[in-house]
């Protein structure tokens, strides 16, 4: 699921393309993406509107349009990702184990379910296999409403985090640190690669209860937290599968993984074997000897 250094990626990289560009016309091939917003609403809703800026919260994409904002949330295999006219379609790389596709450019395919064609030509794909993802407007149109709409916490990167923000947001929660962590209204923006990478950097065990962490374990997890996702972001982000750009570009932060998926092999800090076990819900990896 692209977390929040895979969606600013996305974010910048849609810059150069989107705002000032007016929709001319919106196509909707499957509306189970609209998530209950009606198709002609949705397309009667944006055509003639001029992309404003691109926001971002957490995993939340925002594009503030004239009248409204366009939401998108790129669920577990959503890319966003823009055509243009004068650049040539290129063939998908297709994941052998999990049969997820990327590529750099392509036309409407069966998984392409949202077209937005732009004043200069260029069209804004959304493209989803599994369809968690989700795609509509709302009237809102500053942050303050879209984050009281959406229930979003603090974001590590865009809002002012520290060891007392970190330190409120565990409180006295007993349950697993792993599982606060990864909770959206406190935290916006982690997900299971980025929270057991920082929680490793932290020395912390995931499932660890989340009121036991303290003193100069908070300072450890909110620095960790910070540079987990500063590295993930200037790495382009983590592509495991399918996730791209917004110009079809992978990222290589799945270089630097240090623990993320890597349960059964030695630890790169101690040589030990790394651990596999299931915290919230969440296949996780952890090294026994580093993380207390």
């Amino acid at each position: 699921m692209p977390e929040l250094p895979e969606v600013e990626t996305v974010r910048r990289s849609l810059l150069d393309f989107l705002p000032n560009r007016q929709i001319q016309s919106v196509q909707v091939r499957d509306p189970f993406v609209l998530r209950g917003q009606e198709v002609l609403a949705f397309q009667r809703g944006l055509v003639g509107q001029r992309f404003q800026g691109l926001a971002r919260q957490g995993k939340l994409l925002y594009f503030p349009l004239q009248e409204r904002t366009l939401i998108v949330h790129l669920g577990m295999t959503g890319q966003l990702t823009v055509r243009l006219p004068n650049r040539p379609d290129t063939t998908f790389f297709r994941h052998k184990k999990t049969g997820l596709e990327r590529t750099l450019q392509h036309p409407p395919d069966k998984h392409t379910h949202i077209s937005i064609v732009l004043d200069d030509g260029a069209a804004l794909h959304y493209r989803d296999v599994r369809k968690f993802g989700r795609v509509f407007w709302v009237p809102e149109l500053s942050k303050t409403e879209i984050l009281r709409r959406f229930r979003l916490g603090v974001d590590p990167i865009l809002d002012p985090f520290d060891r007392k923000v970190l330190a409120s947001a565990l409180g006295s929660r007993r349950s697993p640190i792993k599982a606060v962590l990864l909770d959206q209204r406190l935290l916006a923006g982690l997900g299971n690669i980025y929270v057991d990478e920082a929680l490793f950097r932290a020395g912390i065990r995931p499932g660890r209860g989340a009121y036991r962490v303290r003193g100069s374990q908070i300072d450890r997890l909110t620095d960790a937290i910070t540079a987990v996702l500063i590295q993930g972001i200037e790495s382009g982000g983590t592509t495991l599968r399918d996730f791209v750009n917004g110009t079809g570009q992978s990222g290589y932060n799945q270089e630097k993984l240090q623990v993320y998926g890597r349960y059964g092999s030695p630890c790169l800090t101690c040589g030990h074997i790394l651990r596999r076990s299931t915290v919230a819900g969440r296949t996780t990896t952890w090294c026994a000897n580093c993380q207390k």
